[in-house]
């Protein structure tokens, strides 16, 4: 029906401010979304700034793939998105394996 779209939309903006707090609250500093179905976010202080880097160790100690900023180009670099076009499950689970990453001292870069 006609309302399909507007249902859609308001799913989105859930997902998206879901995912916006667990990330602010994490430490990353959020680009604010223009619309698109990704979330840009600053890699905090801490961990490693090479978004390539940071990426390949979520992914294999906690098993998160993200996309490293450095595939937008140079500006990207030290940002990692993530889309929210997933479903809200996925996207909790997602929150959790990123938290566990950020929340072990033995990840930070010193």
């Amino acid at each position: 029906g006609i309302d399909d779209g507007r249902e859609m939309a308001r799913e989105y903006l859930k997902r998206r401010d879901y995912v916006y707090r667990e990330m602010s609250d994490m430490g990353f500093e959020i680009a604010r979304p223009d619309g698109a179905f990704y979330i840009f976010g600053k890699i905090p202080a801490p961990f490693n700034q090479d978004s390539m880097a940071f990426c390949k160790d979520l992914a294999q100690k906690n098993h998160l793939a993200l996309i490293p900023g450095h595939a937008f180009g140079d500006e990207g670099e030290g940002y990692v998105r993530l889309s929210y076009a997933s479903d809200m499950t996925k996207l909790q689970e997602a929150m959790k394996r990123l938290r566990a990453y950020i929340e072990t001292p033995a990840n930070i870069v010193h």
